[in-house]
């Protein structure tokens, strides 16, 4: 198998993490093919892997910090999704329409995720993390006699 094939083979897993809202794992699988792409000398998989590694990064952020509401995350997919099949089929990128089709998914998608950032970042309450108070601790004295 050569380095597109496998290439091709971890972006069909970034869509199913993608698909299994796993972004934590869709993260780090971006910043496998960044790597690798980085030791093959391979461009377009160095630019790929570092895309999807921004925007799975700040959707991790995003869904940690947030209680996301399920359309959000549907429209975040509808964007992501096509631009991960997109990547999958057409890579490497040899006819200048495609990488101009590539280039307006990645518009789409890194729009999409921004926009729904900013909006939870205004409008929306972060999860609670930590109670608002701490019960206290009880300490026995011993009584003296």
């Amino acid at each position: 198998m050569d380095f597109i094939e496998k290439f091709r083979e971890r972006v069909s897993t970034l869509k199913e993490l993608s698909q299994a809202e796993n972004f934590k794992g869709c993260a780090n699988l971006s910043t496998d093919l960044l790597r690798a792409s980085e030791f093959a000398k391979y461009p377009e998989g160095i630019f790929i892997g570092e895309f999807f590694e921004s925007l799975f990064l700040n959707i991790r952020s995003l869904t940690t910090k947030f209680q996301v509401e399920k359309n959000d995350i549907e429209n975040i997919q509808k964007a992501v999704l096509p631009t991960i099949e997109f990547a999958q089929a057409n890579i490497p990128f040899t006819i200048d329409e495609k990488k101009a089709r590539f280039f307006d998914l990645l518009l789409d998608s890194r729009c999409i995720v921004t926009e729904t950032q900013i909006t939870y970042f205004r409008e929306k309450s972060r999860k609670s993390t930590m109670p608002l108070s701490f019960p206290s601790p009880t300490i026995q004295l011993e009584e003296e006699e």
